[in-house]
């Protein structure tokens, strides 16, 4: 009867070292999917922030640019490409569109003022300007179109955005 209860007292050390094994590669199995999912949310989060402030900002931008009331308005000297763009609106005041290294943001200065931060992360700004014959040009009175590129990266994702302008008042 001792020799029954021993065989069914419980487990052996190899089964017991066997399972402990078993359990761990399925245990390290199960937190390599849940790192990649984890992994997938976060760059999806950065992408999205990316996108939004991308958005945000060069729809701004623009907007204004859209509604400089003429070619005159803008102020030089213009290069191609170059990460600023100065003009005066409607009622003459003057506004600036620049690209801050230092801070990594798309700033834009009304007047004499502060600049404002329009977007974050920004890690390329550029204006080019072109004329009706779709060549570049530094000549305001010639031009015709403005494309701006942009670049915002949040964490590790990039995101890249080009917008063609064309100012309503430029014959």
């Amino acid at each position: 009867m001792e020799r029954s209860q021993r065989g069914q007292a419980g487990f052996t050390l190899i089964e017991l070292i066997i399972t402990i094994v078993l359990v761990g590669i399925i245990a390290g199995t199960a937190g390599m999917l849940l790192n990649k999912g984890t992994q997938a949310y976060i760059d999806e989060n950065q992408r999205a922030a990316a996108t939004t402030q991308g958005r945000l900002g060069l729809e701004r931008m623009a907007r204004e640019i859209r509604s400089i009331p003429q070619p005159g308005a803008i102020v030089g000297p213009i290069t191609n490409p170059t990460s600023s763009l100065a003009f005066s609106d409607s009622v003459g005041l003057s506004i600036v569109y620049a690209h801050n290294g230092a801070t990594g943001t798309l700033d834009r200065t009304e007047g004499a003022g502060l600049p404002v931060i329009l977007a974050d992360g920004v890690t390329t700004l550029e204006f080019r300007h072109y004329d009706k014959a779709g060549a570049l040009t530094t000549t305001p009175a010639t031009i015709w179109q403005i494309r701006i590129d942009l670049t915002v990266t949040k964490g590790g994702q990039s995101q890249v955005f080009r917008m063609s302008v064309y100012p309503r008042n430029f014959a």
